[in-house]
């Protein structure tokens, strides 16, 4: 069985979460998507800094994602003091606690979700640069970290979904959603 269908019910669960409703609707207001943007940053400069002290990203450097995060959250003209959410900084420990089979789940499930869903998202949401959704080379990209994946690694994956799923939810919170 794909790794795709053994993550589809946590999958469904992060993408039918109110917030990542009002994501994909294009209506999120500014601030909200700015503070989303600030959260993902930080969760993924943890994780790209970790693949890089393992070496598996040597090959496709151009997958990595935070700095286009960065330039898409400083183009977007709102208040930006964002506390660290508590599953942000959960989500940064323990990705350096992760080994190179772990690290590829979690790459699928977070840049392969950019790479899908964002390019709906980027065609909604009226602000930003939308870098962080766009990917040179992204056949190559799918083909490679495709060759990496297998089924030993669904329960690394559905830890990522459900890391995705809390940060919704204190999104959730925050804003009263």
């Amino acid at each position: 069985m794909a790794l795709r269908d053994l993550v589809k019910d946590v999958h469904d669960r992060a993408e039918n979460s109110p917030f990542a409703k009002l994501l994909m609707s294009g209506e999120i207001p500014e601030q909200q998507y700015a503070n989303y943007l600030y959260q993902q940053k930080l969760m993924y400069r943890g994780l790209e800094n970790h693949a890089d002290n393992l070496g598996i990203l040597k090959d496709i450097p151009h997958i990595k994602r935070h700095e286009k995060i960065s330039d898409d959250l400083d183009s977007i003209k709102c208040i930006k003091d964002f506390r660290i959410y508590d599953i942000t900084q959960e989500y940064v420990d323990y990705v350096k606690t992760i080994d190179e089979q772990q690290c590829w789940a979690h790459i699928y499930v977070r840049h392969f979700g950019d790479m899908y869903g964002g390019n709906m998202i980027s065609k909604r949401i009226p602000y930003g640069l939308h870098s962080m959704y766009q990917f040179d080379g992204k056949k190559e990209l799918i083909e490679y970290v495709r060759n990496k994946l297998n089924e030993d690694m669904a329960e690394e994956a559905k830890k990522v979904f459900k890391y995705a799923t809390t940060l919704f939810i204190e999104l959730e919170q925050e804003y009263d959603l």
